[in-house]
């Protein structure tokens, strides 16, 4: 599928059924303490109006609600590139995707 390997390549894609955008965002926290949430570019995969996966850095998070047809060959390609996967609500990717705060966007400005 086009969508998922755009996703997996961070390119933007417009196809039919879903769409893929590139933006500012965030790596998640990993609940263990390891990685601290910080800002990154991250490539959404979209159904519509719906954010179904976002690729921030080395982790995939993917909707609880994703579609099976779609869920099956990300997670399997996204394996196979030896990503990190999680999973969360919908609510939760809209906050991966959001821009980060100033203070944030001026930590990692230098690091290009």
């Amino acid at each position: 599928m086009q969508a998922i390997a755009a996703l997996l390549g961070r390119e933007r894609f417009s196809g039919m059924d879903f769409e893929v955008e590139l933006r500012e965002g965030f790596v998640p926290r990993i609940a263990d303490g390891t990685r601290r949430a910080q800002p990154a570019p991250v490539a959404i995969l979209w159904q519509a109006e719906r954010p179904l996966a976002v690729l921030a850095a080395d982790l995939l998070t993917l909707a609880k609600a994703a579609p099976g047809p779609l869920r099956e060959p990300l997670l399997a390609q996204a394996r196979e590139a030896g990503l990190g996967i999680a999973h969360a609500r919908e609510s939760q990717l809209w906050s991966l995707m959001a821009a980060p705060p100033p203070r944030l966007r001026s930590v990692g400005a230098g690091r290009r």
